[in-house]
């Protein structure tokens, strides 16, 4: 297909695609306004230096090392019973570890830990209760070993009221709008694919034959009022001369 086709098309079934993309981005957002619970997280960041040194207290490296050290505090249930003691949260171990997430940052020996939960202020409160109980059991673990393998864990950088990170409002109205847009250009093939075999003008005729036409001829009995109506309502036939 010529691109000439192709601007006729977007020229004559363009708002289709436009409608349909609109129609997506709205209804995206306000799905996303009215049907998504918002979510809020909050962050405590923790330094961890061991006593040991380079090695770590065990030969492995510091990414491992810090990789490790942060999956044990995440998955802990005495931790995680311990916080939904203090908080008063009567939920099971599960649940509280299925909203917490660490990052360890081995370039600057940090681990990320972040609190997802509903409420901003909840979320603030699950993520340093969780960083200080994480820090205690630390402390508790330190004293029943030799002084060159302790691990040092403290909080350098204490918890804020959580910021919302769900729904992406935005991104979903940007993404409904960009599928709208494809869905709409389908309709748009589709449509030109259904009507592809019907000839409804002389330009019809001559872009599927690559002929001139020379002529139209009304239908017999009848003499259209104008030229205007009577191309509308006449059966086309084409002339053409040969040599």
């Amino acid at each position: 297909m010529e691109l000439q086709a192709y601007i006729r098309i977007l020229l004559r079934r363009g708002w289709i695609i436009l409608l349909v993309a609109v129609i997506g981005g709205v209804s995206a957002f306000a799905f996303s306004k009215l049907f998504i619970r918002p979510e809020y997280r909050s962050t405590v960041i923790l330094s961890v230096n061991p006593g040991r040194g380079a090695d770590y207290g065990s030969g492995l490296g510091i990414k491992e090392f810090l990789w490790n050290l942060s999956e044990r505090m995440r998955l802990s249930d005495e931790i995680a019973q311990t916080v939904g003691d203090r908080l008063q949260m009567d939920l099971p171990p599960d649940t509280l570890k299925s909203r917490i997430t660490t990052d360890p940052d081995e370039a600057r020996s940090l681990i990320r830990l972040d609190a997802e939960e509903f409420d901003p202020i909840i979320a603030k409160e699950l993520a340093e209760t969780w960083a200080q109980v994480a820090v205690e059991r630390r402390v508790l673990d330190n004293q029943k070993l030799d002084q060159r393998d302790r691990i040092i864990m403290e909080i350098v950088q204490h918890a804020r009221d959580g910021r919302k990170f769900k729904p992406r409002t935005k991104v979903n109205a940007a993404a409904g709008g960009i599928l709208g847009a494809l869905l709409g250009g389908l309709i748009v093939l589709v449509l030109e694919y259904i009507e592809a075999g019907i000839i409804r003008s002389p330009e019809d005729v001559e872009r599927y034959l690559e002929t001139p036409v020379l002529g139209l001829i009304p239908p017999s009995g009848q003499r259209p009022a104008t030229a205007a109506t009577g191309q509308a309502r006449a059966w086309w036939q084409v002339w053409q001369t040969t040599d």
